[in-house]
């Protein structure tokens, strides 16, 4: 059996807590199997899961339900001095990064930061900084939620069902150009998946 500690920024957010949601219950899973079959034996991977936030965030109600799931917190302004955010990753096997489209570019320091801890692999989009690292990486593009895209009525009956960001239905290119749709609820079941499969390491 394979053990591996998970760390991961934005685990408050939507796309996060739904990874937040798959990694604990792939855990869950796991232990349940040991439980079952003592005997049986394992090189499954199971994992540490823990959080990383900004230390004003550490006493907010979201950070708090956290730990009340037995997420472990790790508290550093990730835009702050390198050798805060380097110690603060110590000890993490993979880094997941679900920070929102704004703070993308606040994950360059946070990738440098990476390679100097030794992560073993990381999850982000700022493809060719961590290239020039050399930082072992996992790149999952869930294109765009499902959730977003479900059509709404001028009756406004499914409006339960959709998240509306305006009134428009458009269907761009006539509907013939291919596009890529991820059930919120699903991205973190294969985000669990994704890090114990070594198959995915520097892969897109």
């Amino acid at each position: 059996m394979t053990k591996q500690r998970v760390l991961l920024l934005g685990a408050t957010g939507e796309t996060g807590g739904s990874i937040l949601n798959g990694l604990l219950a792939d855990t869950e899973s796991f232990v349940r199997h040991i439980c079952h079959y003592p005997r049986g034996g394992s090189d499954r991977a199971v994992q540490d899961v823990e959080a990383l936030v900004r230390p004003a965030s550490i006493n907010k109600p979201q950070v708090q339900e956290l730990t009340k799931r037995g997420v472990k917190i790790r508290a550093v302004d990730i835009g702050g001095r390198l050798d805060d955010v380097v110690n603060s990753l110590a000890g993490v096997d993979v880094l997941i990064s679900a920070i929102d489209a704004m703070g993308q570019l606040a994950q360059l320091s946070l990738a440098t930061a990476a390679k100097q801890a030794g992560v073993k692999r990381f999850k982000e989009e700022v493809y060719q900084h961590i290239r020039r690292l050399y930082l072992p990486y996992t790149i999952i593009d869930v294109g765009f939620w499902h959730q977003l895209s479900f059509p709404t009525l001028p009756s406004g009956r499914v409006d339960y069902a959709a998240v509306v960001m305006n009134n428009k239905n458009e269907i761009p290119a006539e509907g013939t150009m291919p596009t890529i749709l991820t059930d919120l609820r699903d991205i973190g079941p294969f985000v669990a998946r994704i890090i114990k499969d070594p198959r995915t390491l520097n892969k897109l």
